[in-house]
């Protein structure tokens, strides 16, 4: 099994955010493949060998990522991981 892709939201601090990982993953052959087009707020990150496999966006409510309060059933998922498998098993 192997690592397909990650997402993270980052809510309003996607522009900060963009420029950060954008800078750090550069030296790893890492660019942005998708996205960040006007008026998009995410892009997903990559290498020409692997096409997007790092996603940044705003996340579920498309501005803000609410404090977690506590309550299971409000509860935001910090991040999206997948992975590559021969079968569901």
């Amino acid at each position: 099994m192997t690592f397909s892709h990650i997402s993270l939201p980052v809510g309003s601090h996607y522009v900060a955010m963009r420029n950060f990982y954008t800078a750090a993953l550069k030296p790893l052959g890492y660019e942005i493949k998708l996205g960040n087009g006007e008026g998009q707020e995410f892009c997903g990150l990559g290498t020409n060998a692997s096409g997007p496999i790092f996603w940044l966006g705003l996340g579920a409510n498309n501005k803000t990522l609410p404090k977690y309060d506590g309550k299971l059933e409000s509860r935001i998922a910090p991040i999206h991981l997948a992975f590559d498998a021969t079968s569901p098993k």
